[in-house]
């Protein structure tokens, strides 16, 4: 434990507890490893990782890998464990609440790429498939939800639900990205693909099936 501060101006911090690995002049250096307990026949020992409570603001949590000047940066990575008899533990993104103001936003964004003729970082969300092949019931893949939030107000003209948007990314002297959702395929059920392009201030929607199709303008 760091010691304390026992002043009563804002200058007066705690002090500092750091945790590093040994340095290496040629090689990889030193690992740092937190672990917590283990139990034979009940739960491991639980890890948590928080700042503490304050009046005004609570202190921040970083995690980020170190930078390089020739290699890959470092990945990080937040995985469960595998359960063999039960199921797996979840992984919950979640921000806290606002008494006052407005909510806390979570973001992801996929890094940028400077070179000539090399693209910018991809983001994936898939959910988890079903994985046996039993021809009685091998389990359905997991399903993917995307929900704007709820407006609990009742007012009819300022409460409204959040929005969901869809949007191709920008090109500044080419095209535009494409926005497609597409249905899965199936070799038992009849399928289709939906292809919706976003062109000005037109919509264009296309159902392609053996014969079927709209189109939409001047929305």
């Amino acid at each position: 434990m760091a010691g304390s501060s026992l002043g009563q101006y804002s200058e007066d911090q705690g002090g500092k507890t750091q945790l590093v690995g040994g340095q290496a002049q040629d090689g990889r250096g030193g690992s740092l490893g937190i672990s917590t307990g283990s139990s034979k026949d009940l739960s491991s020992g639980t890890m948590t990782l928080s700042s503490s409570d304050s009046k005004r603001t609570s202190g921040s949590i970083d995690i980020s890998s170190g930078v390089t000047s020739r290699g890959s940066s470092g990945t990080i990575a937040v995985v469960t464990g595998s359960a063999r008899n039960r199921q797996a533990g979840d992984i919950n993104v979640k921000v806290g609440s606002s008494k006052s103001q407005r909510g806390a936003s979570i973001d992801v964004n996929a890094g940028v790429s400077t070179p000539d003729g090399i693209s910018g970082g991809r983001v994936e969300i898939q959910a988890g498939t079903g994985s046996s092949f039993s021809a009685s019931d091998g389990g359905d893949g997991g399903s993917l939800v995307l929900m704007g939030g709820s407006a609990m107000g009742s007012s009819s003209l300022s409460d409204h639900g959040g929005s969901v948007s869809f949007q191709g990314g920008t090109s500044f002297q080419g095209q535009g990205g494409s926005l497609v959702l597409a249905s899965g395929v199936g070799t038992s059920f009849f399928f289709f693909i939906i292809i919706v392009t976003i062109i000005i201030e037109r919509l264009h929607l296309s159902v392609s099936s053996s014969s079927l199709s709209l189109s939409l303008f001047n929305l």
